[in-house]
């Protein structure tokens, strides 16, 4: 591990204020699950870590009267995915924060630090986007707001500058008659990396019979694509979706399985022969 030093701000200003005077040789300490790992193997050369697990700010989650929410961009996940409100009204939320690295880890790992990361298959990203987040980021020349789905800029990369923070992440409240979900595909049941996450965010028609999926609310990780579609009639005489032309794909021919076999023990009563 490199040796750094540490700083633990307790407010916005005083961790712009850090960030804006070490520039790219300072990184922000969230939940630690990734930067801490990547400054242990050298990826990434830090010299101060600042901390903004104490920042008040940065750890809040906020249920809005008119059913917006605010969450804090250190808030842990598992706060997160424990949140009654959350539970009720963004279960998408919920999907993907239970699913980053194992329990222990989403005791630190934030939404706002996978975000940062900016891995192509970061598992909140997609649910962020579909859901509409919007990033609220400080810096030394003042605040801005930037749409999640225009944050990343290419893997580990995205629009921060030096000196800001991402502060928060806001959701406008579900539209009536919605769903969103998030889906992802790993080689393993549990702690892997992911090949595809997949969210989206679906909203019916006011009689319940059409969809109406808007721009960029439709997202899949890796691919960083996003896609849109005029509303599409329900009726019981047409399905609902187009079949579209797949080429079959065959999978590969392998060789016939053999088990081995084993000759009868040997003059030693606790031995056996090789299998053949």
């Amino acid at each position: 591990m490199q040796a750094f030093d540490y700083v633990a701000p307790s407010s916005v200003q005083e961790a712009v204020a850090v960030l804006a005077k070490h520039g790219a040789a300072a990184r922000v300490l969230a939940g630690g699950t990734d930067i801490i790992i990547q400054a242990r193997e050298g990826r990434r050369d830090v010299a101060v870590m600042v901390d903004v697990k104490g920042i008040a700010e940065a750890t809040q989650l906020t249920h809005h009267s008119d059913g917006s929410l605010r969450i804090g961009a250190a808030t842990s996940c598992s706060r997160i995915y424990n949140d009654a409100g959350i539970k009720q009204r963004f279960p998408a939320l919920v999907d993907s924060a239970s699913v980053i690295g194992s329990v222990q880890v989403q005791s630190r790992a934030s939404l706002g630090g996978n975000l940062c990361n900016s891995g192509p298959a970061g598992d909140s990203i997609p649910t962020l986007i579909a859901l509409g987040a919007v990033c609220e980021i400080t810096g030394p020349g003042g605040s801005r707001t930037v749409p999640v789905e225009q944050f990343c800029t290419g893997p580990g990369r995205n629009v921060l500058q030096n000196g800001e923070l991402l502060v928060a992440l806001s959701f406008p409240a579900p539209a009536a008659k919605s769903g969103a979900a998030f889906q992802r595909f790993i080689p393993r049941n549990e702690m892997d990396i992911a090949v595809v996450n997949a969210a989206a965010n679906v909203t019916l028609s006011a009689d319940g019979q059409a969809f109406q999926i808007e721009p960029h609310r439709h997202r899949r990780g890796r691919s960083h694509r996003s896609t849109s579609k005029p509303p599409e009639r329900l009726s019981p005489d047409r399905p609902s979706t187009k079949r579209r032309s797949q080429k079959r794909v065959q999978p590969p021919r392998l060789p016939p399985f053999r088990l081995p076999t084993c000759a009868a023990p040997s003059s030693s009563a606790n031995t056996w022969s090789a299998c053949s």
